[in-house]
């Protein structure tokens, strides 16, 4: 598993959404089993209890609320144009604490660039109103093109119906974790961690333009279907 937080959720996000919508009796059944086992095995063995404590590292969970903090005092300070792009983390010690100032001050090159840890105030915060505006979007164009996929793709072709629901459910997880990160899909002017999402989208969009013209090719067909159907 990565070590992080924000990928781990993703990951359960994303295979609950798959499984819950390819097999919902057995994905209820199984969470319930899973639960049930890792609250017991996790209360009754102290040694697995310390593990996942250590790492989850939950006694850093409140940071975020201030990382989220300084990015809603950048907007507040910048609300139309943002400070710029690429400039939020020279702006970020204007407005930290003293002691995160020098938790980044510590091992800067390891830590890297500080950020608000969440991709809607990273955004709004460098780009101001067309940040906002272009984070938001970014996930319902997503989103619009993968609910239609899945029902283009439902009743014609099961292949092409289970790659579209995988790269739908990959879609929520990064939405979710986008809350608390920003990056793995959109950046400035370049492809770097990002290219597998990019990938997926790209074989998303064909999924959806192969399907919708196969529909405005066939309209008869598809009304008899309908028709039958009913």
């Amino acid at each position: 598993l990565a070590n992080s937080r924000g990928g781990i959720l993703a990951a359960i996000v994303s295979l609950s959404f798959i499984f819950l919508i390819l097999n919902r009796r057995k994905f209820i059944k199984g969470v319930i089993g899973f639960l049930l086992i890792s609250f017991v095995s996790i209360l009754t063995i102290t040694e697995l209890n310390k593990a996942v404590t250590a790492y989850l590292r939950l006694d850093t969970v409140s940071d975020r609320e201030v990382y989220w903090q300084m990015g809603v005092d950048i907007i507040k300070d910048n609300p139309i144009l943002g400070v710029g792009v690429d400039v939020f983390d020279k702006s970020f010690f204007n407005y930290a604490p003293s002691s995160t100032v020098n938790y980044f001050k510590s091992d800067f090159l390891n830590i890297g660039k500080p950020h608000p840890h969440n991709f809607f105030l990273f955004f709004t915060a460098e780009n101001g109103i067309l940040g906002l505006i272009t984070s938001v979007m970014f996930f319902v164009i997503f989103f619009y093109y993968a609910s239609k996929a899945m029902q283009l793709t439902k009743t014609k072709d099961y292949d092409f119906y289970i790659i579209t629901v995988a790269i739908t459910g990959i879609g929520i997880g990064i939405f979710v974790r986008s809350f608390i990160e920003i990056t793995g899909y959109l950046v400035y002017g370049y492809i770097t961690r990002d290219l597998p999402f990019w990938l997926l989208f790209g074989i998303l969009i064909f999924i959806y333009q192969k399907f919708s013209n196969t529909e405005n090719q066939n309209p008869s067909n598809n009304s008899s279907i309908i028709y039958d159907r009913s």
